[in-house]
């Protein structure tokens, strides 16, 4: 048998392991001693959240809330201080690669609700203050139709991404900007403050006028 996948077995025995742990202070403790993890001392983990990569990072303030949330086959993931992956009861958010160095980058103060897919073939940036809100958001960093291929997606500050948005290899956001509910993201948005919807997505408005601030105060959440 392959003493890489031996490896791999037994490590993610280790990975289960920290997820059953009783409580966050455990679970942090687990997954700092066995797998160097950097995590901050008032950080959250919450149960049955398992998390497979070769560097993990979370900063003050951070939660990985609800069950199920799952990490593998992807070199980093950071979340910034005031981040936040799941909702109270529920996560189900997968984060998985399978190429090379890639990185998952929440920036300060994202909030990522529940239910969503990070296809990590390639980076993925969620910009400060932004929300991927509702559940069944995809984010695919890979392209079979026209040949393999592979490029980043950056989500802007201060957006808002709804329900099943689904964006492709090489798409853009820019900041203070709402993409619809269902709307497929194929390509770059330079433009800042604009509504984009439909498959393909197109921009509906500009000028939108979306306050970040005023959603975070709203909900009553840090964004510090």
């Amino acid at each position: 048998m392959d003493k890489n996948r031996i490896t791999h077995g037994i490590k993610l025995i280790f990975v289960f392991v920290a997820g059953i742990m009783p409580c966050s202070l455990l679970r942090k403790f687990f997954y700092r001693i066995f797998f160097g993890y950097k995590i901050a001392s008032d950080a959250y983990i919450g149960y049955l959240n398992f998390i497979d990569v070769k560097e993990f990072r979370m900063g003050k303030n951070t939660r990985l809330n609800g069950i199920l949330n799952i990490m593998t086959n992807v070199t980093q993931v950071e979340m910034e201080p005031h981040s936040k992956m799941g909702a109270v009861y529920l996560g189900l958010n997968l984060v998985s690669g399978q190429r090379g160095e890639t990185k998952l980058l929440l920036k300060q103060a994202t909030r990522v609700s529940w239910g969503h897919f990070f296809d990590l073939h390639d980076n993925i940036t969620i910009g400060e203050m932004t929300i991927i809100g509702g559940k069944s958001c995809e984010f695919f960093t890979h392209d079979v139709l026209f040949g393999k291929r592979f490029a980043p997606i950056e989500i802007g500050a201060g957006c808002y991404i709804a329900s099943s948005s689904k964006f492709k290899a090489g798409s853009k956001i820019s900041d203070h900007s709402v993409v619809a509910m269902g709307a497929v993201v194929s390509k770059k948005f330079d433009v800042t403050n604009i509504l984009v919807g439909g498959v393909p997505a197109k921009i509906i408005r500009e000028n939108y006028g979306y306050n970040a601030k005023k959603t975070y105060d709203d909900l009553e959440l840090p964004h510090q």
